[in-house]
């Protein structure tokens, strides 16, 4: 597949992806959990993820390095 980025946008797209999956899983669960399987879950869910992600994505994109490196320390890894 051709690459669709230059490969220094590699940290950014990877903070982007997995800020934006994990905050609307956990803003989905929660939200269902809330106020249930109902016509507003839908709205609810749509207002409040975005504002999730607003907050996920500099978190990831600024924890993500280090919690590598730590992940590779604990299981004695490269950074291949």
């Amino acid at each position: 597949m051709k690459a669709l980025l230059p490969a220094r946008f590699e940290g950014l797209v990877f903070a982007a992806l997995l800020s934006g999956l994990m905050s609307g899983i956990v803003t989905a669960v929660a939200t269902f959990r809330a106020v249930g399987l109902t016509a507003a879950a839908g709205l609810k869910f749509s207002v409040s993820w975005p504002v999730s992600w607003i907050i996920a994505f500099p978190v990831v994109f600024i924890i993500a390095p280090p919690v590598r490196r730590l992940a590779r320390a604990i299981t004695g890894t490269s950074g291949d």
